[in-house]
């Protein structure tokens, strides 16, 4: 079911990574994503070796993350920097 992004308005959907972390994700295949959904639908993130391995058709998805105007405003502090 999608979401709104609380930054820029955007309709993403929220997914489970396999870390067990929370992502968006943009609605619909990315021909240029590096995310893929497991069998258990959990999120991938892939490199360009995996990427390039991929059997034709694999559906690839795309972090909103990636493409979000105000994805810094989401982004952890470094660690000893953490906001108070």
């Amino acid at each position: 079911m999608a979401k709104k992004c609380s930054g820029c308005g955007a309709d993403v959907e929220w997914v489970t990574t396999t870390a067990n972390r929370k992502m968006p994700l943009n609605l619909g295949p990315a021909l240029d994503g590096n995310i893929i959904l497991t069998e258990a639908g959990r999120a991938q993130a892939l490199g360009p070796i995996e990427l390039a391995a991929l059997p034709p058709g694999t559906v690839r998805r795309m972090s909103h993350f990636a493409t979000c105007p105000d994805a810094g405003r989401f982004r952890a502090a470094p660690a000893g920097r953490r906001r108070k």
